[in-house]
């Protein structure tokens, strides 16, 4: 199966094993649960998933990279303690507790989620003293003399035999104790991922063009050439970064993320090409709604590849613009509930300086989480700013609450008028390529990403576009009326 329907799969186990009887208890318990196994080649996806899932249905998550721990540090280390057995009192051997059991109960203890995953990577590369325990641990949720907490669920992962030399095969006995998930690289489902987390359209349009180089690995003698869903993510997140510091993006950096020469150059090859469109169809100029007829004549006579990197020119610009819109509209809303409590408190400015603080809390103590959310971690940092200022400026500033007010309702103001820009943006786009292309199959790919782009997608059903509901409409009229053709069609046949 691809990456989506494993996290799918690791979902649905989760909602099984956190289920509660009539008296709050597990159905299952936690020693017959069978833990997960994520057996995948490296890079595909296996860790990234783990955190999706804890976000989505609110659990804790604690994540340890196998190959690191030696005995002592995953099982504890050994003291002698007394006992008594009838008459006579004994020394015997216990542990201190688990390093790994111990994270479970520092993340309770700091995020207050008392349910949670366990994610162990690389299980099937731990060191020959370790293996047998690893092997116990699977089948009893012990390490030492300490058991993983109730609520608690286990999810392993590791990579075939041929990717890894480091890598062991588990025995017939444990493997009957696991729930083994076997995941393949799947482009479509890491492109409806990358899509959502606003990959670079370089990156995107490239391997629709040329999907042979999505995932590639082979052995040439003792060196290994390879590039990885991990890589392709990887490299368009720095290219992002190199972009916004205005460093020149070269085949150096290219290589060194994508470890196959071919393919790294062939994608720098690219890449050159791709920027060259961003100056030439002057992207700012048609979302201003400023295109002129020979930019229209440019794009309706472009190729396939140069079609399919201007969609994802526009939609990625529209994206960044978008995304600060959604940005706002969150930090407002947590902005407006805060001034609502501060006027029902006798003390506003420490109201205000305490609602900082519980944000602050929040982002030290759910660190994980907000480490892989930016668009929630801006928001914290944001509202943790502005909090701070409205305080410091009731504290001593002179300002009242009704300054404090005001100064937010212009925030708002100008938030409105900014998501009217947007949205003007938005129907330029729309329009120059329905002007240039008409209702054909790069409309339907634009359309398609910018439903599957997350902050687009966020933007739209907040504030509409009546140009995107339309398109829509008779796009999808028709597709109903082509597989109405077709279903007649077969029928006359």
């Amino acid at each position: 199966m691809n990456i989506k329907q494993a996290k799918e799969q690791v979902k649905k186990t989760c909602v099984a094993y956190l289920t509660k009887d009539a008296f709050g208890e597990y159905v299952m318990p936690i020693e017959t649960q069978r833990p997960i196994f994520l057996l995948g080649a490296p890079g595909i996806g296996k860790t990234a998933i783990m955190a999706q899932v804890a976000a989505e249905l609110d659990l804790g998550l604690v994540d340890y990279s196998m190959t690191h721990h030696t005995r002592q540090s995953a099982m504890g280390l050994p003291f002698i303690t007394k006992r008594r057995y009838g008459e006579r009192d004994v020394d015997i051997s216990e542990y201190t507790m688990s390093e790994i059991i111990a994270s479970i109960y520092e993340s309770i203890e700091k995020t207050g989620r008392k349910e949670g995953i366990l994610f162990l990577d690389e299980i099937n590369c731990v060191s020959e003293t370790l293996m047998p325990m690893m092997l116990r641990f699977l089948q009893s949720k012990m390490l030492g003399n300490h058991r993983v907490p109730d609520g608690w669920v286990v999810v392993s992962a590791g990579n075939p035999l041929e990717y890894n030399k480091s890598a062991r095969q588990f025995d017939v006995v444990t493997m009957d104790r696991v729930k083994r998930i076997e995941v393949e690289p799947d482009l479509a489902a890491w492109r409806e991922y990358a899509m959502a987390c606003g990959a670079h359209p370089a990156v995107v349009s490239f391997l629709d063009m040329r999907p042979d180089c999505f995932y590639y690995m082979e052995a040439k003698g003792r060196s290994r050439e390879f590039v990885t869903a991990r890589a392709w993510m990887d490299l368009s997140n720095m290219m992002r970064l190199y972009e916004k510091n205005g460093l020149e993006i070269d085949d150096e950096l290219v290589s060194q993320y994508l470890q196959t020469a071919s393919i790294a150059s062939d994608f720098y090859v690219y890449l050159r090409l791709f920027s060259s469109y961003s100056a030439d169809y002057r992207i700012e100029d048609i979302l201003g709604g400023k295109a002129d007829e020979s930019l229209r004549e440019k794009a309706a006579h472009a190729g396939f590849d140069e079609r399919a990197a201007l969609a994802g020119l526009l939609i990625d610009t529209l994206a960044a613009h978008a995304e600060s819109d959604v940005e706002q509209e969150h930090e407002l809303a947590e902005l407006r509930a805060a001034l609502v409590r501060a006027k029902e408190e006798p003390d506003p400015a420490a109201t205000l300086s305490r609602e900082a603080d519980e944000h602050a809390s929040r982002l030290e103590a759910d660190a994980a989480r907000y480490r892989n959310d930016v668009l929630a971690r801006s928001v914290e940092h944001g509202a943790i700013e502005s909090l701070r200022a409205w305080a410091a400026k009731l504290g001593g500033g002179g300002a009242s609450l009704r300054d404090i007010a005001a100064s937010f309702n212009e925030r708002l103001g100008e938030h409105k008028r900014q998501g009217a820009i947007i949205e003007t943006e938005l129907t330029s786009a729309l329009d120059f390529m329905d002007a240039a292309w008409g209702e054909g199959n790069e409309m339907t790919v634009a359309l398609n990403e910018m439903t599957m782009n997350k902050t687009l997608s966020a933007f739209i059903a907040k504030h509409g576009c009546d140009a995107y509901y339309n398109h829509s409409e008779t796009l999808m009229l028709d597709a109903r009326a082509e597989r109405l053709a077709e279903r007649l069609a077969q029928l006359e046949a």
